[in-house]
């Protein structure tokens, strides 16, 4: 909820900041909603597991790089380490 406040108090000060902020963020939500959606009902609790957590990390990656410098994400996050959670769950399904 900080993540939110701070955004929406900073606003927009730096277009090309967010810009890239986006294009690094945007392809990995992607991807992490494409397998979701993707998903069988029949699917394993760990691979449930591991979707849940991505989906955390995925929303923790936000912060960190869009509210950067005014709210800490929870946790060692990073563009590498999501694809690298994100390639481990592609090996799962």
């Amino acid at each position: 909820m900080d993540a939110i406040v701070a955004r929406a108090r900073k606003g927009s000060a730096d277009p090309a900041k967010d810009s890239r902020a986006l294009a690094a963020w945007a392809p990995l939500n992607s991807r992490l909603e494409k397998m979701t959606a993707e998903l069988s009902a029949l699917a394993s609790a760990g691979k449930r597991q591991a979707l849940m957590e991505a989906s955390e990390m995925i929303q923790e990656l936000k912060v960190a790089l869009f509210a950067a410098g005014e709210v800490r994400a929870q946790g060692k996050i990073s563009e590498s380490r999501m694809k690298k959670k994100l390639d481990e769950i592609q090996m799962m399904l």
